[in-house]
This record gives structure tokens, sequence and C-alpha cells, in this order.
């Protein structure tokens, strides 16, 4: 696995754990006013990023986070959404003149972040506790600098966690760029120096690996070509099924490319009967737990 897909993948572990708790974080939504919606509208700024680069892993690390950061610019939701594009695209021009994600440059990454989100801040948008959080943890970092990228991330993980138990309670902005730390952190946890680890994305998603399972039925142009199109869809997942009905074929499979699956079934007759199921929301709702502090329950 590259470096490209390894971000891309640490991206989606994020917007995973965002995504599972947005409920929680737009509950908590008091500052400046209680609208309920930051979770949600980070999660739409961040998907946006996901959504642009998932599917193109070809490009460096830089590019991709460059292009995420351009995405989640152009579709930001509310307040909340602002501040997370614009510190996202400091982040990712400061680590364009690093030349990648590295534990050294990530305390001048993150004031980079900082330095963005205080030019949206200055007008109109004003005074952000998700600004003070990201401050907070590039200052930290700056004074107690981590040997590895894993260990980077799990200490910012940590010194947010730190941060909002001792604001209590917490605000939905800072609750919620806590969570996309984590998530990442998660992802790192039992990493080296590379980005991103050793900890696969798999995890975030289903015990196999797989993210969509995918079944269709192809109106076949020609008789007997079930063993054909099977070969070409073992090339692209797993669990792969193709009955024979008559004049068409009855097919499922599993896989993180459902694009290229239905481009290769196409290759043997029209499709009817599309189902592209995301496996991975099983996986995001079960890291909800019960118990604790408002915190601890994410």
């Amino acid at each position: 696995m590259t470096d490209s897909e390894k971000t891309v993948r640490a991206l989606f572990c994020a917007f995973n754990r965002l995504t599972a708790a947005r409920g929680t974080v737009d509950a908590w939504d008091f500052f400046p006013e209680a609208d309920f919606d930051t979770g949600s509208n980070l999660c739409r700024t961040l998907r946006a990023g996901v959504e642009a680069v998932k599917r193109d892993e070809s490009l460096g690390v830089c590019d991709l986070l460059d292009r995420a950061a351009r995405a989640m610019l152009r579709a930001a939701r509310g307040r909340s959404g602002a501040i997370l594009a614009a510190a996202f695209k400091g982040f990712s021009d400061e680590t364009a003149k690093c030349g990648g994600v590295t534990a050294a440059g990530l305390p001048a990454a993150l004031h980079g972040a900082c330095a963005r989100a205080a030019v949206l801040l200055a007008q109109p948008v004003g005074k952000s506790t998700m600004a003070d959080l990201l401050a907070h943890c590039a200052a930290a970092l700056t004074a107690a600098p981590q040997p590895t990228l894993a260990g980077a991330f799990c200490f910012l993980d940590n010194t947010a966690k730190g941060y909002l138990h001792q604001n209590t309670p917490p605000d939905a902005g800072a609750l919620g760029l806590s969570l996309l730390l984590e998530g990442v952190a998660a992802y790192l946890s039992d990493a080296d120096a590379a980005l991103p680890g050793a900890v696969t994305f798999q995890k975030q998603a289903a015990a196999d690996g797989y993210l969509y399972a995918v079944a269709l039925t192809v109106l076949a142009r020609v008789p007997f070509c079930a063993p054909a199109l099977r070969g070409r869809l073992q090339e692209v997942g797993e669990a792969v099924r193709v009955e024979e009905r008559d004049d068409t074929l009855a097919v499922s499979l599993c896989t993180n490319r459902p694009d290229s699956a239905l481009t290769q079934a196409l290759r043997f007759g029209s499709l009817t009967e599309i189902s592209i199921k995301n496996r991975a929301q099983s996986a995001a709702q079960n890291a909800i737990s019960d118990g604790g502090s408002p915190f601890e329950r994410l």
C-alpha cells in the first residue's frame, strides 16, 4: 500500500469517527448560539474532501491533501465547516513546503492551519473554540515534539481530550476537531515513522477489509459468459458469485472499487437492479459506547 493510499484511508478513518458521533456533536452545539448543526456541517465539509480523493490514490500525498482542501473550501457548510476547511488548507499548504506529512514537520503544519483559520476568524466569523483547541494542540506539540508520526497524533489526541475535560461542557466545534484527531490517531496507533502505519483501514470497515457489497443483474449479450465475468470480477473483489438465470446473470461481490466492478460487468451486457451498500457504516456505529462522561460516551 502506498503512502497516498494510506493517506486516503486516514482521512476515511477521521470521517467515519466524526460521522459516528455526529448526533452527539450536534447536541453539544451551544456556541455562539444553539443551532445544533455543527456536527452535520463538519461531516458534510469533510465528506467533500474525502470524495475528492478516494478514487485517485495515484497522486502524491501533498497533491491529495491539496485536492481535499480545495474541495472542502468549495463545499464548506456553516461556520464550523468554514473553519475546518480553512484550517485544513493551511495544514495542506504547510505540508507541501515540507514535502509530506512527517513527525518533524507536523508542528509547523498545525501552526499553518492555525494561521489560515485566524485569517477567516478575523472577519466575519469571530471567536472559535475549534480554533482555540487547534492552537492549544499546536503549542503543546511544539513544546513536546514526538519522534514518530503515530506518536505525534496520539499525543495530539490525548492533548485534545485533556483540553475538553478542562473546559466543561465541551463545545461542539472543539469536540468535532478532537474526534477527527482521535480517528487519525486510532489509525496510526501501531505505526512507525511512516504515514500512516500498521493499523489498516480494514478495521474501520469489515473483517475482510472490503468496504462495499455490490449486487446487480446483467442482461447478458451472449450466452455462457458467466465464467468470463466471474474471472473479471475476481480481479477487483472477493466473495464473487455469478449465477446464470435464463438470459440474465445475478452478480454479487465485496469490493473496495464498486465503479470497477460495474465497468467489468458492462462488458457483458446492460445492468439492472444495482445495489451498492457501504459496509463501513455498521463498523462506525459500533464505535459509540455507553456510560461515562459526555466525551467518554463518544
